[in-house]
């Protein structure tokens, strides 16, 4: 079962916050030592079950100080969680005891598991950048009496176990090669795996069903998919070019990385544009290449093109290759690996914070009422920032995206769409 553990100094409000996510009434009492030992109790999330564990509070842990039995169990348990909910006193500020602890965490690699919750938002509107001294990525504030807060960290919790690539997928990263028929998906398939295993004709629909290999590359093995050219007129038809169709837009939706090629013996269609779409509704990490780069000549004048037929795709990298020739496939592959590492960032609170205050400062926007009070990741693949702000309608589409651009540049995320949601400060869903 996934594992959430509460850890804080006492009387920091943990097992009200345990009382509230599980909706259990277990003895809450601010004196010091009324949870003694490690109290569990499992509760579900939006379909999925957890289990929650409240610890007695952990003061005197520096490091010339042997750890007590009830310490070194505690810290075993840490080390078995899936997410760590570090819990402060939002009214009295970070305190010594705070810093000891965080310490802890550090020398024993928790950091890394570890949700920041501030408590006791209902009794004073404290500022919240003090606590971004911590330094801990994912900072939320929350009051477990009233219950304000509460739905966000246990969405935080759920997400951070549930999401990011696991070490089969690390090993082994699926790149979609996807674009019209005959726009040298096989041809690129066939040199870089350096097989004939794809058939190549200048008849359409060659490749019906995906072809997979996998090839290494500078250690990693990547697994390259050759999915059937993608044309739109052809979708609501049926028989085995719809079927192929199908096929490849799977594979997309599966796929870690797209390829989208592009012919550049060929005008910039509508199905180019769609295929497009289709990978910015799927959110999916992308490169485009160019194909039979050597019978462009005028390339600026080609980029432009694209700039002005692809204007929702300037997120995405593009490279120019031949795939006959074998050109281009050093700068194709650094691309790819710029997007699959932008696609799985992770970054740190305290700098979405400054960011954002930054954009805000050297670029105002038209309405001065518009205010973010605070925002943090919730999840990667693709990177999905989270603002509470004053009012949600002020956050209009042009406004999302306005964010968008600005935060995709200065955070390096190229090659991936980053997501913004926004969220009322007391709202709970």
């Amino acid at each position: 079962m996934k594992q959430v553990f509460l850890v804080g100094r006492y009387s920091v409000g943990k097992s009200s916050l345990f009382n509230r996510i599980t909706k259990k009434r277990n003895l809450v009492m601010e004196e010091k030592g009324t949870t003694r030992d490690i109290i569990k109790h499992t509760y579900e999330f939006e379909g999925h079950e957890y289990q929650l564990s409240d610890s007695a509070g952990i003061e005197n842990v520096k490091a010339d100080t042997p750890l007590t039995v009830q310490q070194e169990m505690i810290l075993q348990e840490m080390k078995k969680t899936g997410v760590i909910l570090f819990v402060v006193d939002g009214t009295a500020g970070i305190v010594p005891q705070d810093l000891e602890l965080l310490d802890f965490l550090r020398r024993h690699q928790l950091l890394k598991n570890t949700i920041l919750v501030v408590n006791k938002w209902d009794k004073k509107h404290f500022s919240g950048e003090e606590f971004y001294e911590l330094g801990i990525d994912e900072v939320y504030y929350t009051s477990a009496t009233t219950g304000t807060g509460v739905y966000e960290i246990m969405e935080a919790a759920a997400k951070r176990i549930n999401t990011g690539p696991t070490a089969q997928q690390l090993q082994s990263r699926v790149i979609a090669l996807v674009g019209k028929p005959n726009a040298g998906k096989s041809t690129l398939m066939n040199a870089l795996s350096g097989k004939t295993r794809s058939l190549v004709s200048e008849k359409e629909f060659t490749t019906r069903d995906p072809v997979r290999e996998m090839i290494k590359k500078d250690g990693q093995a990547l697994v390259l998919v050759d999915t059937a050219g993608i044309r739109s007129r052809w979708m609501h038809e049926f028989g085995t070019i719809y079927l192929s169709m199908k096929r490849a837009t799977t594979e997309i939706k599966n796929a870690e990385l797209i390829l989208f090629l592009l012919d550049a013996s060929q005008a910039i269609a509508r199905e180019d544009q769609k295929i497009a779409r289709m990978i910015l509704e799927e959110k999916k990490a992308c490169v485009i290449a160019i194909n039979k780069k050597d019978i462009i000549v005028d390339k600026d004048g080609y980029q432009k093109l694209l700039e002005v037929r692809f204007r929702f795709l300037d997120i995405y990298p593009v490279v120019y290759i031949s795939a006959l020739e074998k050109e281009g496939f050093h700068e194709m592959f650094k691309a790819l690996e710029m997007a699959y590492e932008s696609h799985y960032r992770k970054i740190p609170t305290p700098q979405v914070n400054k960011v954002l205050h930054q954009i805000m400062a050297d670029h105002p926007l038209p309405s001065s009422n518009l205010k973010i009070l605070y925002a943090t990741q919730v999840s990667s693949a693709p990177p999905t920032l989270l603002l509470f702000v004053n009012n949600k309608k002020y956050f209009t589409q042009s406004v999302m995206n306005y964010f968008k651009k600005h935060l995709t540049r200065e955070f390096g995320l190229k090659g991936t769409p980053l997501q913004i949601r926004v969220r009322n400060r007391r709202e709970k869903k």
